[in-house]
């Protein structure tokens, strides 16, 4: 071909030798790989396809039992903890929780108010009437209060002073009026002195009378002061350990919508208060036997001694679970050797009727 009288020639013979002897089995390789790439995903398909089936079907087929077995086998295989030596030819194990052998009370709020000031500290003794909680009042009228308590009590005071003098001037006018009705009997006196004297022996006693009633009105005001003034303020009604304190200062306290602020026990011993599953109370025996141990391996044994089965039963909710009913029975712990804390589990067994000897003592036996 002839173009601007130069001549073009695209013969085959013309290419570029090199370039093409070059690409050529770089070509031909790349070919080569997705051919085998593309026929080892049919071949992985269809095999999937054949076999995954069969194993579905040989699982299905494949007897209850040995899965069984095999579940048990490995059950078997984990460690167990080793059961501590229990002195009881048949016992039943419960769960058991320390705690303090006296009845809480209560400190409950008497009106509604926030918490100004938390006095009272976990595990410290207060007497009766110590000051626990302070809530948060009218400053100015809390004051008025005071005062006006501070002195109703100082006129309670004095009133009981004057009263106890009154009793002694009372007894001296007795006294002398039985030694001039006794000179007036044998003439030695007169008798207007005999009634000076009984004069004085009756105002004497009405002074009594007026004074015992002022007494009986400063108490009432006292006690009404002192009302005012527990209501912003709480203390201890009994004397005893502080358990818990559930108050901290900002919170809002309404009386019976809310915990009790704090917890009282006048008792630091402990017991331990065993939970019994209902359908085993009937294995239970009179004057429960028991042990317990504390948690972890080779724990120490803790002897009990039985104190009390409670009348009202526990009823535990858990979620997904069937609600569960517990007999509580009480021990006390003998010896404290052990330190125990209030709240710590421990692991409990109880001396139980056999299995056998309660089926053979059933009426339907035999």
């Amino acid at each position: 071909m002839q173009i601007g009288g130069k001549f073009f020639s695209f013969s085959h013979s013309r290419l570029p030798t090199k370039w093409y002897r070059a690409t050529l089995p770089f070509l031909m390789h790349k070919a080569a790989t997705r051919f085998w790439m593309l026929t080892t995903l049919a071949l992985g398909l269809l095999v999937g396809g054949v076999v995954a089936p069969w194993v579905a079907s040989y699982q299905k087929n494949q007897p209850e039992e040995d899965v069984v077995a095999w579940a048990a086998e490995a059950e078997w295989e984990l460690p167990q903890a080793p059961r501590p030596e229990v002195p009881f030819a048949a016992s039943l194990r419960a769960d058991g929780y320390v705690e303090l052998m006296a009845r809480h009370v209560p400190v409950p709020v008497k009106r509604p108010g926030t918490v100004k000031e938390v006095t009272a500290k976990p595990g410290q003794y207060y007497e009766e009437g110590d000051l626990l909680v302070m809530l948060e009042g009218n400053d100015e009228e809390l004051e008025r209060a005071r005062l006006r308590h501070r002195a109703a009590k100082a006129l309670l005071a004095r009133t009981e002073a004057e009263l106890k003098t009154e009793r002694i001037k009372e007894s001296e006018f007795a006294e002398r009026y039985e030694r001039v009705r006794e000179l007036v009997a044998m003439e030695a006196a007169s008798p207007a002195e005999m009634e000076q004297f009984s004069y004085q022996l009756r105002l004497s006693r009405a002074r009594i009378e007026e004074l015992k009633a002022q007494r009986q009105l400063h108490r009432a005001q006292l006690e009404e002061l002192a009302t005012q003034l527990s209501h912003q303020q709480l203390r201890a009604p009994v004397g005893g350990y502080v358990w818990s304190v559930l108050a901290e200062p900002g919170m809002y306290f309404e009386p019976g919508k809310d915990f009790p602020t704090l917890i009282i026990s006048p008792d630091t011993q402990k017991v331990v208060r065993v939970l019994v599953p209902e359908a085993e109370a009937a294995r239970l025996q009179p004057r429960q036997q028991a042990v317990a141990f504390l948690p972890g391996e080779g724990g120490a044994m803790l002897e009990l001694a039985y104190v009390r089965t409670e009348p009202e039963v526990e009823l535990q909710v858990r979620l997904g679970e069937e609600p569960a009913r517990f007999i509580q029975v009480v021990f006390r712990v003998i010896g404290d050797e052990v330190p125990l804390v209030v709240g710590q589990k421990l692991e409990v067994y109880l001396e139980v009727q056999a299995l056998s000897a309660r089926a053979s003592s059933s009426p339907a036996a035999g």
